[in-house]
């Protein structure tokens, strides 16, 4: 039973491990507004990438010990990434309240991921 509930943990944190989008170049025509978002969208996936990058780090070593990292984090994890790829599409149609919106939401996510892993 150990065994199943390690190798779901583990295949849901494989599904968690996609990487952050990385947004589009901006035109020259982009309006101030636009780039204070997208300022902001690569701030925010910036702290993810580095939460993300401690969260792998402290799972490899958990399973040194045949254990893994909390489904809540996992789940947290997935949370973000949903959120941060809303945002990047939301920036990519010009819908800035919208990817404010939802960078609203993964800043949230990110905060209780953080502290659930002990950091930031």
């Amino acid at each position: 039973m150990k065994f199943l509930i390690t190798a779901v943990l583990a295949s849901m944190t494989m599904m968690a491990q996609d990487t952050v989008p990385v947004p589009k170049p901006l035109p020259a025509s982009t309006s101030k507004e636009q780039k204070e978002a997208v300022r902001r969208y690569n701030s925010v996936s910036a702290r993810a990438t580095a939460n993300f990058a401690s969260a792998d780090s402290i799972e490899a070593n958990l399973r040194q010990w045949g254990v893994a990292l909390h489904p809540q984090l996992i789940s947290l994890r997935i949370r973000i990434q949903a959120s941060l790829k809303e945002a990047q599409s939301d920036l990519d149609h010009g819908e800035i309240t919208e990817a404010n919106a939802a960078m609203d939401r993964a800043m949230g996510f990110l905060d209780q991921f953080a502290q659930r892993l002990g950091g930031d």
